[in-house]
């Protein structure tokens, strides 16, 4: 699988202020991944799969900013930064009956990841926000890890499922395509590997001959180096950095899933689920003055609900109504900035055949402002009671069409 991205946004703060400062990228990233398996036949105990996996990808990023009036063409553009990833991995898993009920799987996987960063001496002028830098850099690195997983699963019966897991999970290290201000000490060039346990126990149902499917789960994570999105800032809470990834907090998250998918007639068919996450922070000392440490992780929400309601009245054609809720969420580390549970709603009406599709879709009904990044409470604007943070998509419509061949 290959793909090539491109992204160009410009950015801008305020109304009176926009004519000041503003900011902008020009990012292109490209990526392959290629995956081979040759698996045992389906049905035949014991089962299993090996594979070999291999990712490159190549990012270019061009910061830029305006001081003052002016138009697209005016802004002034930092030096191009690159960076360069190649991933290797190797995997196997194995499934063996234990009995006719219970079965056991073991899995390894080994992944080694190379991270490159190319970028010659920039400068990045904000105006009154001061100047960021960042320095001449030729830098390499590798990583490496070996992940275990083992399951076991038991059907008592023909209709119930019942498993539980355990299972190691990484993300690698790497280098940050930024800029920081000359008041920034530590090197925030870079980010070390998040390694993270996962536990789950959890059972699956089957009821009125599968027109009602039943599951619910329970797990545990604890995560160290924990990778997150940053921007740097001082005690005033003036920014210092540009979007970085840092990786010096642990967490422990923990909660449970619940989903239910059912045929209340041949022509309707609902879809609920519910879950609840407990995650925080149990080491987060960010700097010699910010301990977040006990603190609820950002960007999480308490609970996530959602009820989906499709309707073929005749053979064709579709209504279908969404309805996706999420519970309190903090959007900073230091749980200052607070969302109240909010509520989406989607709809859309199709028309279906067996060769082509006709779809009218509009999600966000209600228009609801929704968070959806961290927030700072300065920004570049100096204190005035707010917080500055991205806001989701709006009330978006559109027509869609496919065909099959």
């Amino acid at each position: 699988m290959a793909q090539a991205q491109r992204c160009v946004a410009w950015h801008g703060f305020g109304h009176d202020r926009l004519a000041l400062r503003r900011g902008g990228h020009d990012n292109r990233e490209v990526y392959w991944n290629f995956e081979a398996r040759l698996s045992s036949r389906p049905g035949s105990p014991p089962q299993w799969v090996v594979g070999l996996n291999h990712y490159v990808s190549d990012e270019d990023q061009i910061l830029s900013t305006l001081v003052g009036p002016g138009g697209l063409d005016d802004f002034a553009s930092a030096p191009l930064q690159s960076s360069r990833s190649r991933d290797y991995a190797a995997f196997g898993q194995l499934t063996v009956p234990l009995g006719q009920r219970l079965r056991v799987t073991g899995g390894l996987r080994y992944e080694r990841a190379r991270r490159e960063k190319n970028q010659v001496a920039g400068a990045l002028d904000l105006g009154p926000a001061g100047v960021f830098t960042f320095a001449a850099e030729d830098l390499q690195d590798d990583y490496e890890e070996l992940l275990p997983r083992i399951s076991l699963d038991w059907r008592p019966v023909d209709n119930v499922l019942l498993y539980s897991s355990a299972s190691k999970g990484w993300i690698p290290g790497g280098f940050n395509l930024g800029a920081t201000s000359s008041a920034v000490t530590g090197d925030f060039s870079r980010y070390g590997a998040e390694t993270l346990w996962s536990y789950e126990v959890g059972t699956k149902l089957q009821l009125f001959d599968k027109r009602l499917l039943l599951s619910g789960a329970a797990f545990i994570i604890e995560a160290q180096d924990w990778q997150e999105y940053n921007v740097l800032v001082n005690d005033q809470g003036q920014v210092l950095s540009t979007n970085l990834i840092t990786s010096n907090a642990a967490i422990r998250s923990r909660g449970f899933e619940l989903e239910a998918t059912g045929k209340v007639t041949p022509q309707i068919e609902l879809h609920a689920s519910f879950g609840y996450v407990d995650s925080k922070y149990t080491d987060y000392r960010f700097s010699a003055t910010q301990d977040h440490t006990g603190n609820k992780v950002k960007l999480v929400p308490e609970y996530d609900a959602s009820l989906a309601v499709s309707w073929r009245p005749w053979k064709g054609l579709l209504l279908r109504g969404e309805g996706n809720a999420a519970g309190k969420t903090y959007l900073n580390a230091e749980n200052l900035a607070v969302q109240d549970p909010v509520l989406l709603l989607n709809a859309q009406i199709a028309w279906e055949t067996d060769l082509w599709t006709v779809r009218f879709y509009v999600d966000n009904l209600t228009n609801r402002r929704v968070f959806t990044s961290s927030a700072y409470s300065n920004f570049a604007m100096g204190y005035d009671g707010t917080y500055y943070a991205g806001v989701g998509q709006p009330r978006v419509g559109g027509l869609q069409l496919s065909y099959k061949w």
